[in-house]
């Protein structure tokens, strides 16, 4: 006799504005290969995560019912690995991501018990102007870099081909001189889709090479790149949990955006240059109660602007 389904109690509220079912959906997870199915409601997908993250072994993928998804699959969780959830709408949009947890969401209970809630709402701009925290945040990431350099100023902004664009001005020190020096380095953003990483929602990567005017800091691009990606990624990051505390706080959830997925984003310059336009497709924010899970709200960028 085979042992009983486990039941997870998930949640999903649709807040978006109605559009027809694609012919057929493939769920788009990082690392679980495309699988193409009628657009039937949303799909749970279950997994096991390895201890940095990655998906160690993909389970089973169970339509959400009735505030429940089944899970057939009863083998213990091996030593050292931790569950994840991801969850993709009727027409395959990853819509959720888990994290790793250490036990799964349930059994359903009316008391105390642990579920998945999740709003499903529309894309929202978000307007950035200079000086609102986000150089502060970039800059922060720059202090680790080696003694020969000494940063003076950061700044950010969106160029015409859709990339996020930062400029470091600084000095390098070389022997008995130092020498002045702009770097540039443009980026391409996109949403994260690792289940693993619920942190990550926008991933920043360099586009092409780095400009250099000024002193010979080829030496350093490497630490300058790494450190700028990882500012630029905690400042989209942030904006799109405040996009997402939001659009909740707007449709009235009774839970917060504690993990957050979007669909798509993209960076525009304001006319006259005075800012960007940041424009998310799609933003979903969610949350798994009972304290399985807790992953840090928008914040960072306000905090860095009072700095």
């Amino acid at each position: 006799m085979n042992p009983p389904a486990r039941a997870v109690p998930i949640t999903v509220v649709d807040k978006r504005t109605p559009r027809p079912p694609v012919a057929a959906a493939a769920r788009t997870v990082e690392g679980v290969p495309p699988v193409a199915r009628p657009p039937v409601g949303e799909i749970a997908d279950f997994m096991w995560l390895d201890g940095s993250g990655e998906i160690a072994k993909p389970l089973e993928e169970s339509p959400i019912q009735d505030g429940i998804a089944l899970l057939h699959q009863n083998e213990p969780l091996p030593h050292g690995a931790a569950w994840a959830i991801a969850i993709h709408d009727a027409n395959g949009v990853l819509v959720f991501r888990s994290g790793p947890l250490p036990a799964l969401p349930g059994p359903p209970s009316p008391i105390n018990a642990s579920h998945v809630a999740l709003m499903l709402t529309d894309g929202a701009s978000f307007g950035l102007a200079p000086n609102e925290g986000a150089e502060a945040l970039v800059l922060e990431q720059l202090h680790g870099l080696p003694k020969a350099l000494r940063i003076d100023s950061v700044s950010l902004h969106a160029d015409s081909a859709g990339r996020e664009v930062v400029v470091v001005r600084g000095t390098v020190k070389r022997f008995l001189f130092s020498q002045s020096f702009a770097y540039t380095r443009a980026l391409t953003l996109h949403p994260s889709k690792r289940p693993g990483y619920p942190e990550e929602v926008i991933v920043a990567e360099p586009a092409g090479p780095a400009s250099v005017v000024g002193g010979d800091i080829r030496v350093f691009s490497a630490a300058l790149d790494a450190a700028i990606v990882a500012g630029v990624e905690l400042v989209m990051n942030d904006i799109a949990r405040q996009v997402a505390d939001g659009n909740l706080f707007l449709n009235k959830a009774s839970f917060p955006a504690t993990l957050v997925t979007v669909t798509g984003i993209a960076v525009h310059p304001e006319p006259g240059n005075v800012g960007q336009s940041i424009n998310f497709q799609g933003v979903y924010g969610g949350t798994i109660t009972g304290g399985l899970v807790t992953t840090a709200t928008g914040g960072l960028l306000r905090a860095a602007a009072r700095r």
